[in-house]
């Protein structure tokens, strides 16, 4: 009779090959297990200490504010940041991004930027924002805030808005304030993008009651109403979970 761990080797990596005796075949196939086990639980911890898990864990306490399960793909981080680095005629260029989140856009952002040029970061949810503190307070061309946009005035107006904020999970009169700051916070010619996912008003017209469906499609009558005014241009993502649609605004 083979010994309990030997039967348990056999079962995850088949019959053992001769070993004179030594035992050696056996303990590396136990190594290989130990070694394993080491990977998974290295996944794990680096999950549970990642900003995906962060994101996560704060989309199940507050839904109505974060709009999606995880951070957003590089794919859809690229296209949001498609005209950050491309004004022209200017000394230096100022980005506002809105709802920083994690900070997927944020690193793009900066990957674009010039030395000069300057980035604000206003974000509501105080978790989010001790985690962009921790990554970008060093940089001295970047000023991060735990405010709503609403609340954000400064003297300075942008050439380019980055919006991660999740509209059409918000009341239609927070809706109409936030495109009217967007408006009033772009200087003349900028740009603004903004995404949503792809089919989600769709399902939300079937699924949700009644009052809930009245104010969606307020908010998505808002919506529309802005991009027949403003929007240039739109290009779908589909590398994304959700796949979104991501739409540019020029400002006039």
């Amino acid at each position: 009779m083979f010994p309990f761990h030997e039967i348990h080797a056999r079962r995850l990596y088949g019959p053992l090959k001769p070993c004179n005796g030594s035992g050696v075949c056996f303990f590396k196939r136990e190594w290989r297990l130990k070694k394993n086990e080491g990977v998974m639980l290295n996944w794990l911890k680096n999950f549970f200490s990642s900003d995906t898990f962060v994101f996560f864990l704060n989309f199940f306490k507050k839904p109505h504010q974060i709009g999606a399960v995880v951070p957003s793909s590089d794919q859809l981080a690229k296209a949001m940041t498609k005209y950050v680095g491309k004004c022209e005629g200017q000394e230096a260029f100022h980005y506002l991004e809105a709802g920083a989140g994690t900070g997927v856009f944020t690193d793009v952002i900066l990957e674009k930027m010039r030395p000069q040029d300057h980035l604000d970061i206003v974000e509501v949810d105080a978790v989010f924002c001790e985690l962009l503190e921790k990554k970008y307070a060093h940089k001295s061309n970047v000023h991060i805030c735990n405010c709503s946009i609403l609340d954000w005035h400064k003297d300075a107006f942008y050439d380019v808005i980055i919006s991660g904020l999740p509209l059409n999970a918000f009341d239609p009169s927070i809706v109409e304030a936030v495109l009217l700051q967007y408006q009033v916070l772009t200087k003349k010619s900028g740009i603004v993008t903004y995404f949503e996912y792809q089919g989600i008003p769709e399902i939300k017209k079937i699924l949700v009651g009644s009052k809930t469906r009245e104010n969606f499609l307020k908010t998505s009558k808002l919506i529309s109403n802005f991009s027949k005014s403003y929007e240039f241009c739109h290009v779908h993502v589909w590398r994304n979970f959700p796949p979104a649609i991501v739409h540019y605004f020029k400002i006039h």
